[in-house]
Formats: C-alpha cells, structure tokens, sequence
C-alpha cells in the first residue's frame, strides 16, 4: 500500500512550529492562549503539544531537546507524521530565533483565532444542516476571542507582571551608540521614528550609514535604503566604511582625543579599498554575524512609496519568515507620496506614516531631513525644519549635526538633540564626534563639547 505523504505548510503553521522549539519569550506568551488542537493537522498538534509540556517542567523552548522527544514519541507515530517532522526538524536551528517576539506573537494570536474562528463556522454549519438551529446560535454566543496575556488596559495595582514588562528594556531596546554620544542621543526603540537633520551636504547620510552599520555589527537586521545615490555607489560607501579604507591610495588626517581631550591630528598614508579585501572580509563577517543581515535597496527620488515599504515588509514576513529591526531611509522627504498636494501636507502624511509601520511591525526606522537656509551659517534650532514642521510631531528622536569651517578642519562634527520623548534634553547640550569621511568613518569618537579643550569657535552664541 502506497502512502501519500503529507503536503509540507511552509507559510504560518510551520513558522509558530519553529518558532515554539526555539523561542523561549516566545512560546513562552503563546502558551497562555495557543490551542494545539485547534491545529488543522496530526503533526503540528503533536510538536506543538511537545513543546508546551516541555515548557510546563522545564520553563523554557525544547531548542535540540525536541529531536530527543521526537525519537521517544515515534513509535506511537503514524509514517504520514513521521515524515513531515523529520523535515520540519531538519530545519530546525538556534539562529532561527527572532528578536522581534512581540510582532510574531500578535501573528500568532491572529493565527489561532482564524483557526478557532474555522472550527466554530464548521460546527455552525452541521448544525444548521441538522436542524439544530439553537445549539447553532449558542455556538455564536460561547465564541471567545483568544487574547495575549498582556490586555489593552491594566489595573497597576494588580499586576507585578505589568510592572516587569513594562521595565524589561531588553526587549523594547535596540541599541545605543558608544561614548558621549551614545550617552546624549540615548537608546535607539522598537516602535520609534527617529531623524537626523541638517542642512543639505553635511553629512546625514554618513551619519545613517554609520548608526546603520553600529546595529548590524550588534546583531541586528538592517534594511537601507538610498533615494539619491545607485545602488552600487551605496555598496562602495559601505565598504568603504566597515573597511576603514578610502577610495585611493594617499595621505589623510585622522583625529583622535589626547589624555586631555585635545584634538589631535596625525597624518597617515592609507591605501585605497581593494575588492578582494572586501570579499575576504564579507565572508569573515558572515561567519561572525550569524544573526545580523544589512540589504540594500536603492530607488530613484519621489519615486518610491510608504505604501511600497510596507509591502516590503509584509512580504518579507510571508516568504521569509523574516522582519528587520532597523530601517534606514535616506530620506523620507523625497519619497513620493500617496496623495498629491501641498508639499508640507504631503511630508506630514508620509512621515506620519511611516511612525505607523514603526508600531505596526515593532521596528525602528531612521531617516533624515533638510533644514531651512537659514541653518547653513548658525546652530540648528528647533524651528529650522524644512517645509514641514509637523515632522518633529511624527518622531521620538530628533537630532541634528552642526559644523563651522573651523570645526571641518578639525574633522570635528557636532550633535545636538532638537526632541526626545522618552529622555530629557537640552538643545544647546552638544557632544563633538570625530570624523575621517576619506574612509567613510564619521564617528570615531565623541566628547561633550564642554569637555573638548582646543576646540575651534567661531558662534556669537556659546556652546555647551
């Protein structure tokens, strides 16, 4: 006899099925609603079943353990069963495991209210077809939608799990810069919207480039994406950076702080970026970074759409089971809009957008902006945004690079937050970051700028 074997699900079921094996946040949340049998077939009731009894004794994800149940469950396995879960076991590694548990566990929530919701349409329909027509309507009123353990609303003096949520950084931060500057601009958060301005040629790109590369070398996904430059000129800037190297053999000034906190700069010949460099390096760090990925996308300007990412995004959950952390998009005030009309309301509605997929998907997403002319010869100021002041409504994090002639010849850069909302700032509270842009670097080191003894002045107006 010929058995047919079992059609492997490679969308939602096989994703949660993974995901609980090695998840311990996350099988851990959807323990609390997750039905195994509401499961449409044998196997994944079975493995979902393993993983929860497995979490009851031992308060965690089964991870390699699962091979071990799977061997002493076998015998009691139909062939059909057998078959799908070696596959699906098979695939099984400890690099699957996602950062983002709060998304995937809202997926799954959906999941198994689409499959309670199937369940109770086909009791629905038997009964009917029986003449059971008040069984039928009981079927309707007994329906519960299946909720996350964490509700809307919460009574704090109820809950010590609320409070222990609401104080476990470790899964709402992504990261935070080194140094000074690290310590100024604060964390960078899932759900947050965050921009860098400055007037036009100051380096915004360089500075999301470098924060860019700062998450993916801490084990984070990054997606980038170029509005003015191609996508190999991307490439080649990036390498650039992570190689340290410029584009052509020669002599360079590079800065460094003393044991006084002078600026000094010492002059070094520093050969060009070769390919081959580049190659041997990508496949050291791919060896290193097993969970970090950095994709490039480049587009020409106002020709991509908020609508477009998030297209991006959703597919890249479908197919891949996949959903960076940080997006960068270099930068939101030339993507093109939805709706055409006056310019300051198309950047409030694309900005406004764009905090929607930051919470919507749990993600990060930095991009830059453009001050007025009058920021070319003074300090930022709150008011300076191009066009479209309601941006500053749409961000958690807004800082801005401010730089005199004498600061450039210093290779010296300086940041000042314009918002915050989750710290406390001060705009005239700046930090002055080092910067070899020959090599694509523009943060090698930060102090306060109060701190920096020879640093060059030219403002009326005092920094700090």
């Amino acid at each position: 006899m010929k058995v047919e074997k079992q059609k492997i699900d490679v969308s939602d079921t096989r994703k949660i099925l993974i995901q609980s094996i090695v998840d311990d946040k996350f099988l851990e949340r959807i323990y609390h609603f997750a039905d195994p049998n509401l499961m449409e077939d044998s196997y994944s009731k079975k493995i979902l079943s393993w993983c929860f009894e497995y979490y009851e004794e031992f308060k965690e994800a089964p991870k390699n353990m699962i091979k071990t149940i799977f061997e002493q469950k076998a015998k009691q396995l139909q062939d059909t069963d057998i078959e799908t879960i070696e596959s699906i076991l098979s695939s099984v590694s400890d690099e699957y495991v996602q950062t983002n548990v709060d998304y995937f566990v809202k997926n799954a929530q959906d999941y198994f209210n689409s499959l309670a919701l199937k369940k109770m349409i086909k009791n629905i329909d038997l009964l009917t077809k029986r003449g059971r027509i008040d069984e039928a309507v009981e079927q309707v009123s007994k329906f519960k939608k299946l909720e996350r353990e964490v509700a809307k609303g919460v009574n704090l003096l109820d809950s010590d799990k609320a409070i222990e949520e609401a104080f476990e950084e470790g899964e709402e931060v992504l990261f935070t810069l080194p140094g000074d500057l690290g310590q100024m601009l604060g964390s960078f958060n899932r759900g947050d919207l965050s921009s860098v301005i400055a007037p036009q040629k100051r380096g915004k790109t360089f500075a999301m480039m470098d924060i860019a590369s700062y998450a993916m070398f801490n084990g984070l996904k990054v997606w980038y994406f170029s509005f003015e430059m191609t996508l190999n000129q991307t490439i080649r800037r990036i390498w650039q950076q992570w190689l340290n190297k410029p584009q052509k053999d020669g002599n360079y000034d590079i800065p460094s702080f003393d044991e006084y906190n002078n600026i000094v700069l010492e002059n070094k010949f520093i050969e060009g970026i070769k390919v081959d460099e580049a190659k041997k390096m990508r496949k050291a760090f791919k060896k290193q970074l097993k969970t970090s990925k950095f994709k490039i996308f480049a587009y020409p300007k106002n020709s991509f759409r908020v609508s477009q990412l998030r297209g991006l995004i959703e597919n890249s959950i479908l197919y891949n089971n996949d959903l960076p952390d940080l997006i960068v998009l270099d930068y939101a005030d030339i993507m093109c809009p939805e709706k055409s009309g006056e310019k300051r309301h198309e950047l409030d509605q694309i900005w406004g957008d764009l905090s929607a997929i930051c919470e919507e998907f749990n993600i990060h997403i930095l991009t830059g902006s453009q001050t007025n002319r009058n920021a070319l010869s003074r300090d930022i100021e709150q008011g300076d945004l191009a066009e479209a002041q309601a941006k500053s409504a749409h961000v958690a994090k807004m800082f801005a690079l401010n730089q005199t002639n004498e600061n450039k010849e210093q290779h010296l850069i300086r940041y000042a937050v314009m918002y915050n909302r989750h710290t406390e700032f001060l705009t005239n509270k700046q930090v002055g970051v080092l910067q070899n842009l020959a090599c694509g670097k523009s943060m090698l080191d930060s102090r306060y700028v109060k701190d920096i003894k020879n640093i060059q002045k030219s403002e009326k107006k005092e920094e700090n």
